[in-house]
């Protein structure tokens, strides 16, 4: 299909989250990034994009995009941490790797 019509992706990062790696506040724009991109006619467009939540938000969210009809998504990406030693984290990692598949 050809785009007769396209716009630049909106970015909104969540400037309402604070991150930090060990003393280093990290820019939202550089890791909490939502943004939606544009493509089709003003007649007929096509949206798609990503969106940064918190996992108290998740299901409040996910409600809302079926009351709003848009396409629940069908690949969530999670963003996980843990500090401690390598090995045993590696192995725990792996076992949550491992309830997905």
């Amino acid at each position: 299909m050809t785009l007769a019509w396209s716009q630049r992706p909106a970015n909104l990062p969540r400037r309402d989250i604070t991150l930090r790696v060990g003393d280093l506040t990290v820019s939202p724009s550089l890791g909490l990034g939502t943004w939606a991109g544009f493509g089709g006619t003003p007649q007929d467009a096509t949206m798609m994009g990503d969106l940064v939540v918190l996992s108290g938000e998740l299901k409040r969210v996910l409600a809302e995009f079926s009351r709003q009809g848009i396409e629940e998504p069908v690949i969530y990406y999670i963003h996980f941490w843990a500090d401690g030693r390598p090995g045993g984290r590696v192995a725990r990692t792996s076992d949550c790797c491992r309830r997905g598949t």
